[in-house]
């Protein structure tokens, strides 16, 4: 299996209702890569992938044994004051330095299997 990860907090198309002083919202979710390699990092951008931010991992693995299970992961996104609207990306290295593709375009295949292009939501944010 190629390494994917997926947000699973919020859910895609979610309403976020931030207070007056809330300028972050926590993300979280799972990264997973076969053969026993472990998952090295995660990170997640609203810019479209122009910057990046590095999300928590747990639990923490001994890198030098195998991993055969899910890595979650949680991070909290700094909201800017002027957004109503976001996309949130995800995306995940492995220990053997293997990454997900931005797109499904190099790894297109006619039955979609072992898509594991970058998960993208969108969420609104209401203040």
């Amino acid at each position: 299996m190629p390494i994917t990860s997926m947000i699973c907090h919020p859910p895609r198309n979610a309403v976020i209702n931030l207070r007056d002083r809330e300028k972050t919202i926590p993300v979280k979710g799972y990264s997973f890569s076969g053969g026993g390699r472990g998952v090295a990092r995660v990170e997640l951008s609203i810019d479209g992938g122009n910057t990046w931010v590095p999300a928590k991992l747990w639990p923490i693995k001994d890198p030098s044994q195998p991993i055969y299970g899910w890595t979650f992961w949680s991070a909290n996104l700094s909201v800017p004051d002027t957004q109503n609207e976001m996309e949130i990306i995800c995306k995940a290295v492995d220990t053997s330095y293997n990454h997900q593709p931005e797109s499904a375009g190099p790894i297109w295949n006619f039955r979609g299997l072992l898509n594991n292009s970058w998960h993208r939501i969108n969420i609104k944010i209401e203040r």
